[in-house]
């Protein structure tokens, strides 16, 4: 409850100094998270041929409920339509013109600012669980299912000491990051 009451604080704060510190504050959130799991997935050194290969959707997406399931899991987590609202509403913060050519250039960077952002998302996402499948399944470790356990063991697994606080910063990040788009979109409506 501090966290978010320091986290709206904040937000208030940097919408006061301009809408620019605010998308650095989450830009620089997302850098670090994509650090982390970037480092912790480096440790988990992954079968890269099998990390590519698993982006070729297959038509067993389709046939295996379990699957498809788990797909539409992480494209809902990709997607995020709060954000997409949240790029929609920064999109009217910016002073872009009124003429047709000047509405057309504002809308072509607003699509290439929400696919960088989704694609970023997706990547993140991806680096989850490709971390989850190199350290955890690859070790037999498929029953992990708790986060403070995926910490514990993450040391262990990885042979370093610092991949449990790279997760744990990831986290704490990943949670600042939603609060302050959820807040976003609730002051924007």
């Amino acid at each position: 409850m501090l966290v978010t009451a320091l986290d709206v604080f904040l937000i208030l704060y940097l919408q006061k100094l301009g809408f620019r510190y605010l998308e650095a504050f989450i830009i620089g959130l997302l850098a670090i998270i994509a650090a982390c799991f970037a480092v912790q997935v480096a440790l988990a050194s992954p079968d890269w041929g099998g990390v590519i290969r698993g982006f070729a959707p297959t038509s067993e997406i389709i046939t295996n409920p379990e699957m498809l399931y788990l797909a539409l899991g992480i494209l809902g987590a990709t997607v995020m339509p709060h954000n997409l609202y949240l790029h929609s509403a920064i999109v009217q913060t910016r002073d872009y013109g009124s003429s047709p050519l000047e509405k057309r250039e504002a809308l072509k960077f607003a699509t290439i600012d929400s696919t960088v952002a989704l694609m970023l998302a997706l990547l993140i996402n991806a680096s989850i669980l490709v971390l989850a499948a190199a350290a955890f399944h690859s070790s037999g470790r498929s029953d992990v299912a708790e986060l403070a356990e995926a910490h514990s063991i993450l040391s262990p697994l990885l042979g370093a000491a610092i991949a449990p606080t790279l997760f744990g910063v990831a986290l704490l990040c990943c949670g600042l990051n939603s609060t302050v788009t959820a807040t976003l979109v609730s002051v924007v409506r």
